[in-house]
């Protein structure tokens, strides 16, 4: 469907195509047998895009990891499949408060470096230790699945408890991480709600947020803008 998305990675061949009964999934071919590993949620992305046959596809390997990355015009965020675990996850970029697509276009490996070009004509270098995209914020974003009773009965949240690696911070920097929630399954949203990720050294340092109301059908966003290293480990509430 999309030449432009035609990729050897890992001994493999992936591709965006389609079947004799539709169109717009992602394939991986090891052998002679394709395979398809676009899930729901993945192929329902897709459709969203104004022209699917204009879409190009990149891949890197970073501390490990292979990525296949796809844009498609017409699509928010950047398609990305992680080829150890079978994951898939969206990249983007915040522009005036809105999402879109990461800047990446194209990628090369040369003088020991992750290097990705883009549509105006710039290279960059990916770097894992870096906390933004060339100076502009890296937004780290987390969204809960549905926190909802099989009877959908209303439930207290007294308070929320986010672990994630603290006191990090560079000297003078005060972090933060902010937190809002939805109560009809991700259609509306609260406020953002800050809280500090610790001071440099404070390595016990606690996230919480408390009173939280009720819901019957709870998502929860965790987001991190500021230029310091986010690692998330678990939510809870």
């Amino acid at each position: 469907m999309a030449p432009d998305t035609a990729l050897r990675l890992d001994s493999a061949v992936y591709w965006l195509g389609q079947n004799d009964t539709g169109g717009g999934q992602v394939f991986r071919s090891k052998g002679s047998q394709p395979q398809i590993i676009s899930d729901d949620s993945i192929d329902q992305a897709l459709q969203a895009s104004t022209n699917l046959a204009a879409a190009t596809a990149y891949g890197y390997q970073q501390n490990g990891n292979t990525f296949y990355c796809i844009n498609a015009p017409g699509l928010k965020t950047t398609l990305v499949f992680e080829t150890k675990t079978g994951k898939w996850h969206e990249r983007a970029e915040l522009i005036d408060g809105k999402y879109a697509p990461h800047r990446a276009v194209d990628y090369l490996y040369s003088f020991n470096k992750c290097l990705i070009g883009t549509a105006d004509g710039k290279v960059y270098q990916f770097v894992t230790s870096a906390h933004t995209n060339a100076g502009a914020p890296l937004v780290r974003d987390r969204i809960s699945p549905h926190n909802a009773t099989p009877m959908m009965q209303r439930q207290t949240y007294p308070r929320f408890q986010l672990d994630c690696e603290v006191g990090r911070a560079p000297a003078g920097a005060t972090p933060k991480v902010m937190l809002r929630y939805s109560n009809d399954g991700g259609l509306n949203w609260s406020n953002w709600l800050a809280q500090p990720l610790g001071l440099t050294g404070e390595f016990l340092h606690r996230i919480i947020w408390r009173r939280l109301g009720t819901a019957r059908d709870r998502v929860w966003q965790v987001r991190c803008t500021d230029n310091i290293k986010f690692d998330i480990v678990a939510g809870v509430a």
